[in-house]
């Protein structure tokens, strides 16, 4: 279920006006909204939702993360931007 090693990355939402806080703040409160998210594989801020998904499906759950990489830098990732629009033209 994780790659090794694995990168662990925060999700963030950047709300530019009203409703997208309020959608950020359904994201975080809202427990039907959480539920799906774990079920396309994100890790909520309350554990149970994804533990309870993996859990339905009999699957091992590693308890801490402890294969993992960082994330590239923003200049690398700037650059595989640039590469990636090149090759198609932008």
């Amino acid at each position: 279920m994780y790659l090794s090693p694995t990168v662990y990355s925060k999700h963030t939402l950047v709300a530019l006006k009203g409703p997208g806080d309020q959608v950020g703040q359904l994201l975080n409160s809202d427990p039907e909204l959480a539920s799906l998210a774990a079920t396309f594989g994100f890790r909520t801020q309350d554990p149970r939702y994804f533990t309870q998904v993996v859990g339905g499906h009999k699957l091992p759950l590693p308890t801490s993360l402890v294969d993992t990489v960082d994330p590239p830098s923003f200049e690398t990732l700037e650059r595989l931007l640039e590469a990636v629009g090149k090759q198609y033209g932008s």
